[in-house]
């Protein structure tokens, strides 16, 4: 239905991740063109590539393009020379910009002024159900993690065995923070010197 009003071969939305300052390529459809798959994160590198983001206004663009648009170089090289014209609008949701439209086309000049404000149309509808959609998988998290830290007090009132609770604490810990490896230090009486109680992980002999 979009191609309908504005051309494309590709076409990509990405959700934005601030707190690791990602896009996320969420949903990726069309011709390969050397393009990012589904999945794919991209940095949003320095405050001139987020001002395009909330700047709430669409912005046609083509490998050849420079200035702010500079910090995209990544994104925009992923069209592959088959797909030189770009266009980005920003998805904003209740004054907040939740992801990127990405409609990516082969010729050079594809888009008009008429397709960026069509697209910008289009881009409206789609950003309350991206917002939607990550309001829900926030949610689900927070179940997640407070199903989690429930399970670790059981966990510390089931036993009197250090070794066995700070294990089961462990293993529950992996599901809210990711690590290589990970020590637990107890303070020895007197609060003079620590003694590690446990070690999970790889290459534990090299980093303590």
């Amino acid at each position: 239905p979009i191609g309908r009003l504005v051309p494309y071969d590709r076409i990509s939305i990405w959700t934005i991740d601030l707190r690791r300052q990602n896009l996320i390529a969420s949903y990726v459809e069309g011709v390969d063109g050397r393009g990012a798959e589904r999945g794919t994160a991209f940095p949003i590198s320095s405050p001139e590539a987020l001002s395009v983001l909330d700047s709430r206004s669409p912005v046609a663009v083509s490998k050849s393009s420079s200035g702010v648009l500079k910090e995209f170089a990544g994104l925009l090289s992923q069209a592959g020379s088959r797909l030189p014209a770009v266009l980005l609008v920003p998805l904003v949701s209740n004054v907040e910009t939740v992801g990127l439209l990405s409609l990516r086309s082969s010729p050079a000049n594809a888009y008009s002024s008429r397709h960026m404000a069509l697209a910008e149309m289009v881009a409206a509808q789609m950003a309350g159900a991206v917002a939607n959609a990550r309001l829900r998988a926030e949610h689900d998290q927070v179940r997640r993690e407070l199903s989690t830290l429930a399970a670790i007090g059981r966990v510390v009132n089931s036993s009197l065995d250090n070794e066995h609770v700070l294990g089961q604490i462990v293993d529950q810990t992996r599901r809210l923070l990711i690590f290589d490896a990970l020590a637990v230090n107890l303070l020895e009486p007197g609060g003079a010197t620590l003694r590690t109680a446990h070690m999970a992980g790889e290459n534990l002999e090299s980093r303590w």
